[in-house]
């Protein structure tokens, strides 16, 4: 495939688009079904939450009932709606197992979040083991995200990583780091997770490697659609 539709660039670095396949691809996966991003002349938004898995009974059965996480969160991180509950993941297939239905007056942004987010409960960690986000606009398209003012980030290096902290009052959209080293590369550096949200106050850490097993002196790129930010790892 030609670089500009692939999910590699030029120089085989992965865009957003490489994050959001792998999530589609990994064993549990939590999804959304929609009619549009835009909401524009509706009286309310409607989704359906769906739960799939490759896995099959004896590995379904290893991890038990998990806790499934939903809700409805506007630009300045206000929770529209909120629901948790407990559901058993289905055998190598798909299934639904929550219809979301909000009142649009309740969301006075134009922009909102629908955020879900499946942990495992059966273990002290409450690990997050599938998570999906997906922007959503009460206007006709997703331009107003260009209009945004920028997010206001703390940035941290830790022993084998980032912290990235949303100081702001307003969301950091789909944060996407990247190596600003020269290229091409010849060390290729890999996240542990990318393309994400923080809301105000949420913070995520990112854990980066190596093919040479060291990211001391790497300068590390964090976008979004209006903002550059970057760290230089010690």
């Amino acid at each position: 495939n030609a670089y500009c539709t692939s999910s590699l660039d030029y120089y085989a670095n992965p865009k957003p688009v490489y994050y959001g396949v792998l999530s589609c691809y990994s064993p549990i996966h939590v999804s959304a079904s929609f009619d549009s991003p835009s909401v524009a002349e509706k009286q309310r938004f409607t989704s359906e939450v769906f739960l799939t898995t490759s896995l099959l009974t004896d590995e379904i059965n290893k991890i038990g009932d998990l806790s499934l996480q939903c809700e409805i969160a506007g630009m300045d991180g206000k929770i529209i709606f909120f629901e948790r509950q407990t559901c058993a993941l289905p055998e190598n297939s798909t299934k639904s197992v929550i219809t979301i239905n909000q009142d649009l007056k309740d969301i006075k942004s134009e922009l909102f979040l629908l955020r879900l987010k499946l942990y495992n409960s059966n273990d002290d960690t409450n690990e997050c083991v599938a998570e999906n986000e997906y922007l959503f606009t009460k206007g006709k398209d997703l331009g107003s995200v260009f209009h945004m003012d920028a997010p206001v980030l703390n940035i941290w290096q830790q022993s084998n990583g980032v912290k990235i902290y949303n100081q702001g009052n307003n969301a950091a959209l789909f944060l996407f780091l990247t190596d600003n080293g020269s290229l091409p590369q010849k060390d290729f550096l890999y996240f542990d997770n990318n393309y994400f949200c923080l809301l105000p106050g949420e913070e995520r850490n990112i854990q980066i490697t190596s093919d040479s097993g060291s990211i001391t002196g790497k300068t590390i790129s964090i976008e979004n659609f209006v903002s550059n930010n970057y760290i230089t790892l010690r």
